[in-house]
């Protein structure tokens, strides 16, 4: 078991974190995407983290994170990767 601290802290936690081959996103107004077989998180049009796909497991995402289609349709397509999202009022 690791866990491995991403960027800078945010508010009360890392603005990223993999625990688990799962990645943590909790920074309000992030934006995952897909460029080739990496995950982009972008936050304010800035890079904040590249992860290989291969290397997740599952995405945990809090609040405000957008998840573009594409990379939707492929954790649909490899059938491994699980996605959830908690919105502030559940």
């Amino acid at each position: 078991m690791y866990a491995l601290p991403w960027g800078p802290r945010t508010g009360g936690g890392f603005l990223n974190r993999l625990l688990l081959n799962t990645l943590f996103v909790q920074t309000q107004g992030a934006y995952l995407r897909l460029e080739g077989d990496t995950v982009r998180v972008e936050v304010e049009g800035a890079v904040r983290l590249q992860v290989p796909l291969h290397h997740l497991g599952g995405l945990v995402l809090f609040g405000n994170v957008l998840v573009s289609p594409f990379l939707l349709a492929r954790c649909a397509e490899d059938g491994r990767l699980k996605t959830c999202t908690y919105s502030p009022r559940a």
